[in-house]
């Protein structure tokens, strides 16, 4: 825990009620590692909720040894009603198979 870098990326999901279609926010970079958040407004697969994962581009055709260990937390907030508001986290290693 003692090496953890807390970084922050944010971004607006304009008119996201008005959304169906699955969409990747723009590219951001923490620890020399590019990520992306792909959002699924109506779910993804049998799920009809929200789906937001957090992924590496191009994660298939890294070395075979190239990993990662993240800690991250989503925060959706409604600005309709902050008590609606939504906060998911997790931890996961990702490496070039997953």
């Amino acid at each position: 825990m003692g090496n953890q870098i807390p970084k922050a990326y944010t971004f607006e999901i304009e008119n996201f009620s008005k959304r169906n279609d699955p969409f990747k926010c723009p590219l951001f970079s923490i620890q020399n590692c590019n990520w992306y958040v792909m959002v699924y407004p109506k779910g993804y697969g049998t799920s009809k909720h929200m789906s937001v994962y957090l992924g590496v581009p191009d994660s298939p055709l890294r070395s075979q040894n190239w990993w990662r260990q993240t800690t991250f937390r989503f925060v959706i907030v409604n600005p309709s009603s902050v008590l609606k508001s939504k906060s998911l986290g997790d931890s996961f290693l990702l490496n070039s198979v997953t």
